[in-house]
């Protein structure tokens, strides 16, 4: 069955995205996801992350700034949007991390 469907999609910056890994590489060296350390880089010698808009876009108009984003692997990043932490502030689900990695 095919179906049309219109859908809203709001655009996103990419080059605050990437002024924001930027600068995160010369902070830290690398990219890494901020939950649970991994490094594409080390694993696969890419230099790939996600940035994760700390307030969901959704929410409302505004300026996404640097310190919005967070950066996150893929399984991070898709777990923050699983129902379970979905609704609760990042840094219950950085906590979570940091006592499964102990």
């Amino acid at each position: 069955m095919r179906r049309h469907r219109i859908h809203y999609q709001i655009e996103r910056n990419s080059d605050i995205i990437n002024i924001a890994k930027r600068e995160f590489i010369k902070k830290h060296g690398e990219l890494f996801c901020e939950a649970c350390k991994f490094s594409f880089n080390k694993t696969y010698e890419i230099d790939f992350i996600e940035a994760h808009h700390i307030l969901p876009l959704y929410m409302g108009k505004r300026v996404t700034r640097k310190i919005d984003l967070i950066m996150l692997c893929a399984n991070c990043h898709r777990a923050v949007h699983n129902k379970k932490w979905n609704d609760k502030p990042i840094d219950d689900f950085l906590e979570y991390m940091k006592n499964m990695l102990r």
